[in-house]
């Protein structure tokens, strides 16, 4: 996959995706995740599921926002890393 930002209007459509799928049912982190990924044109059952322990401030804790649990989950999909290290190491560049 190749790495790359969402910015001007992709990030606008993203964000009024993001805006549909939540009045549609979904929560925070995953209606994030599904925008994100669709707007990468990654398709997957698992999106939005993979997303739902984030919901609700992490499992209805009131903890991190679920918006930034799915940003963070999907940013991590853009990093062309085979080990979890190189992972790392690209993301505290």
């Amino acid at each position: 996959m190749q790495e790359s930002i969402i910015t001007g209007e992709i990030a606008d459509q993203v964000a009024l995706r993001c805006e549909e799928l939540f009045r549609q049912g979904l929560f925070c982190a995953e209606s994030v995740l599904q925008a994100v990924a669709e707007s990468q044109n990654i398709e997957n059952d698992l999106i939005p599921r993979i997303a739902t322990g984030f919901c609700s401030g992490v499992a209805r804790t009131s903890c991190l926002c679920g918006a930034a649990s799915g940003a963070f989950s999907l940013s991590t999909c853009s990093v062309a890393a085979t080990t979890p290290r190189a992972v790392w190491k690209t993301i505290t560049r």
